[in-house]
């Protein structure tokens, strides 16, 4: 994977399962969050509904402070991991979605589970990678993270202008991305 000779040695088997869990992750956000609230507006959104849309990750953030008190207590690889599958999962309904607030409904569930795990995120990244290169391995995941968002929204972009409902074959494959890479994550190895 990019940057793996740069990577300290130890951390080399635990970089490349997360170089592809965020190759993978980069593909579904820039697939995702470019397009969700254009995608509502073509279906009939109102400006109330593109608001819950718009706010939907910081609903899912408020809690944050109780999902920390909850990672203390439970496996935390179990608290990233499962939440996401489900949220990510979420988005293979969108071939099923008849009404925007359907769609609405998808996108606030899947940003509430998403945020379950961020808080985990960042004790499993303390765990797997050392103090002395944790801040430049974990920029290398973030290159990785933002040039496939990058590409993701450019050929998702296209791929949307032709025509209104093919973000009915996008999203769910993009989804499928999403969940992958909630697996390639899952295979860090943890202490």
């Amino acid at each position: 994977m990019f940057f793996v000779k740069k990577v300290d040695p130890l951390a080399r088997v635990a970089y490349n399962f997360d170089a592809y869990s965020a190759l993978y992750t980069g593909l579904y956000s820039g697939a995702l969050v470019s397009f969700v609230p254009a995608v509502a507006r073509k279906i009939g959104a109102s400006d109330t509904q593109i608001a819950l849309i718009a706010s939907a990750g910081s609903i899912g953030l408020i809690l944050s402070f109780f999902w920390t008190y909850v990672s203390m207590y439970t496996k935390k690889m179990t608290l990233f991991v499962w939440p996401r599958i489900v949220g990510r999962g979420l988005f293979l309904l969108t071939p099923l979605v008849f009404s925007p607030i359907f769609f609405v409904g998808i996108v606030i569930m899947s940003s509430f589970l998403e945020a379950m795990g961020n808080p985990s995120y960042g004790a499993i990244m303390k765990e797997v990678y050392p103090e002395k290169s944790r801040a430049e391995t974990m920029g290398y995941i973030r290159t990785i993270l933002s040039v496939a968002m990058a590409m993701a929204a450019f050929l998702s972009g296209k791929f949307l202008d032709m025509g209104n409902e093919t973000y009915k074959i996008v999203f769910p494959l993009v989804a499928v991305l999403g969940m992958v890479s909630v697996f390639f994550f899952r295979a860090i190895p943890v202490k």
